[in-house]
């Protein structure tokens, strides 16, 4: 293939934008802990880092590398604190999967144990 040849393609392919799921956001990756299970008892408790970026207005609940999970990303209106909206929106994704069959299970004294 000649030079032209190749710097056309190139061109080519500079032009053409990239697929919605090939994108990835450049804005930094931030992370805010949340509470997912309360102390009960003897039980600790048990807490979960939330990952998101905020880029235009935008907040998205991403992963630690910043590809983005489930859900749409959340507009952040005038004076909204993009913290405590990735709190509020990643814990409650979190808090979803804690809950039905596979969450861990609670005993209280010895009730119930032979």
């Amino acid at each position: 293939m000649s030079l032209k040849a190749l710097r056309a393609t190139a061109k080519e392919r500079a032009a053409k934008p990239l697929p919605k799921a090939a994108r990835r956001s450049r804005a930094k990756v931030q992370e805010v802990y949340v509470q997912v299970r309360r102390p009960d008892g003897n039980q600790p408790g048990q807490v979960a880092p939330i990952y998101f970026t905020v880029e235009d207005g935008l907040l998205t609940i991403t992963d630690e590398n910043g590809a983005a999970t489930k859900g749409e990303p959340y507009t952040l209106k005038p004076g909204e604190d993009a913290v405590s909206m990735a709190r509020a929106i990643g814990g409650a994704q979190l808090r979803e999967a804690f809950t039905g069959f596979n969450r861990p299970l609670s005993y209280s004294g010895t009730a119930g144990i032979v």
